[in-house]
């Protein structure tokens, strides 16, 4: 079928009303890049050859633009219209927008790419994040509109052969979604490397060995997102875990029995093959039963296939002390050094939680290099159970710890004036840090043009927060000398806000200096200000261990 002209395809774009961009966001205007560049010679200015240019530089300014400029660009002459497939190379599909506006925009797309197959070549990354559940024409049936969205987004995952990342994000919605022929036809395709999935029912096969014929090797993922609910699909698209290198799954079922079968099912795979996991992220809340995911875990140690697992995140209000011992118990002789642990859920603790907690991961995992106890859900700041000065023994059991993170809700909420100290003995730094204002006190802020500047809300964009910011620093520089008292390699306090950019309130460096008195002291130290892009657990887009 003879393809489209680029005319016609950038009015399909203006119809759609969606974001599409290349994968680098950062908009080059077209002008610039053509009408108005010139080289400067002596007494006048002559325009820039861009048609000039080698191809590979040409190909680099266009992956620099948003789809619609790369489709304006390409309009601009013959030599030019060869790079408009750059436009389609990686696709979003961002809020806002509603159900209505998302299936028309999506079925609108593929109908260009049924037209014009070497847009579909181009395919390699497709984003697809919420809509709002309104706005359906009145007059028009909701669950048609539901079935053709699903069927739409399988005829673009049946279009682009060649795309190796899809995010399908419907947290927007505020619902377990279906999308049955989708997710048959994820079983069938073996590109996709990078792939998210949140919030779903998978579709169940039954049995399990009559599938579709379509679906013969099975995709071969290096990340993995699932947040789903139990059925027969979620330990399928996990068959082929060899080069499996980030996975995360989060199970929200209602029947207990049937998650943690599913849940039990799908890890017992990637014990048994994930020769390349680095990083695992298990969200159960009630489904993640700590005797049988510490049997999975030490059978993939011992037999080697999670020689390279390095990072582990817990989420699952079920743990205890008791528990802890089951989960951690074969762990001794891993190569876990980061370890993340839901400790409060919705304003409860973890039962029996506390410092004792500390002390066993100790024993059961002595090499750990970075802990970070988190919270989800919590409405109301509240400080750790115990006392402070047990929790910084129980650190310094470890000999190789560089970074603790804390949920800066553990010791007040930045969003409003109240905290969560409760100790007599810490209330006089909190009136210091209120009397003193800007001045920190207890923090260590070298002078300089680029060094000690405050923190601010990348939220807000303003000074609101700053007092509370100042009554964490206080905060996280009296617990490293008068209770943690840590030497290196321990360098890093940070605290975690899923409200923040980041996942991240704020962090400080330690610094170790002689007193007057020979005593040593522990200190912040603000030479910058310390920021995340995220972590490694992040579902999103997590970063590298560092």
């Amino acid at each position: 079928m003879e393809g489209m002209d680029v005319d016609d395809v950038l009015a399909n774009f203006s119809f759609l009303n969606i974001h599409v961009t290349n994968e680098n966001t950062q908009l080059v205007p077209r002008e610039a890049l053509v009408a108005d560049v010139h080289s400067k010679t002596v007494g006048h200015e002559r325009p820039f050859p861009f048609l000039s240019l080698p191809w590979l530089a040409k190909w680099r300014v266009y992956s620099y633009l948003s789809s619609r400029d790369c489709l304006g660009l390409s309009r601009t002459c013959r030599h030019m219209y060869k790079f408009n497939t750059f436009a389609y190379t990686h696709l979003q599909f961002l809020p806002p927008n509603t159900l209505y506006s998302l299936t028309h925009s999506i079925c609108q797309l593929t109908k260009v790419l049924a037209c014009s197959p070497h847009y579909a070549e181009a395919m390699r990354t497709m984003r697809i994040v919420g809509y709002s559940p309104s706005d359906v024409p009145d007059g028009c049936d909701h669950e048609v509109f539901y079935k053709t969205l699903d069927e739409g987004v399988m005829a673009l995952l049946e279009h682009g052969r060649h795309i190796y990342s899809l995010t399908l994000d419907l947290n927007l919605t505020g619902a377990i979604n279906f999308f049955p022929k989708t997710f048959t036809k994820l079983l069938q395709l073996p590109t996709i490397r990078h792939l998210r999935l949140a919030t779903f029912m998978p579709p169940s096969y039954f049995p399990e060995s009559i599938l579709p014929p379509e679906i013969q090797e099975p995709p071969a993922h290096e990340r993995l997102c699932l947040s789903v609910c139990s059925g027969s699909w979620v330990p399928m698209v996990v068959r082929n875990p060899r080069k499996l290198r980030w996975f995360a799954l989060s199970m929200f079922d209602k029947n207990l029995e049937a998650g943690n079968e599913v849940w039990a099912r799908t890890l017992h795979q990637v014990a048994e093959a994930a020769t390349e996991l680095e990083t695992l992220v298990l969200n159960g809340r009630n489904y993640l039963f700590a005797d049988v995911l510490g049997q999975i875990l030490q059978s993939g140690f011992d037999r080697g296939v999670l020689g390279k697992l390095r990072s582990l995140s817990v989420n699952t209000s079920t743990l205890s002390l008791l528990s802890l011992r089951q989960l951690f118990s074969g762990f001794s002789q891993s190569a876990v050094t980061h370890l993340r642990i839901v400790v409060n859920h919705n304003g409860r603790w973890l039962h029996d939680f506390g410092p004792q907690y500390i002390f066993e991961l100790s024993e059961l995992v002595p090499n750990l290099e970075e802990i970070s106890l988190d919270q989800v859900g919590m409405a109301k700041a509240s400080p750790l159970p115990g006392h402070l000065g047990t929790w910084g023994e129980a650190f310094r059991m470890f000999k190789k710890l560089r970074r603790i993170a804390f949920a800066s809700m553990f010791v007040l909420d930045l969003l409003c004036s109240q905290t969560a100290i409760d100790d007599e003995d810490d209330d006089e730094a909190y009136e210091e840090a209120e009397t003193s204002g800007s001045e920190n006190p207890g923090m260590d802020v070298d002078d300089g043009d680029d060094e000690g500047d405050e923190i601010k809300d990348e939220k807000d964009g303003d000074d609101s927060l700053v007092p509370n910011l100042v009554q964490l620093g206080v905060w996280a520089d009296m617990f490293l000398d008068e209770h943690l008292r840590m030497l290196a390699p321990f360098a890093e306090i940070w605290f975690l806000d899923s409200r923040f950019g980041g996942q991240t309130a704020t962090g400080y460096d330690q610094r170790v200096m002689e007193g007057e008195d020979g005593r040593m002291e522990f200190m912040i130290y603000c030479r910058h200000k310390r920021k995340r892009n995220g972590w490694w657990w992040g579902e999103h887009d997590p970063v590298p261990l560092d």
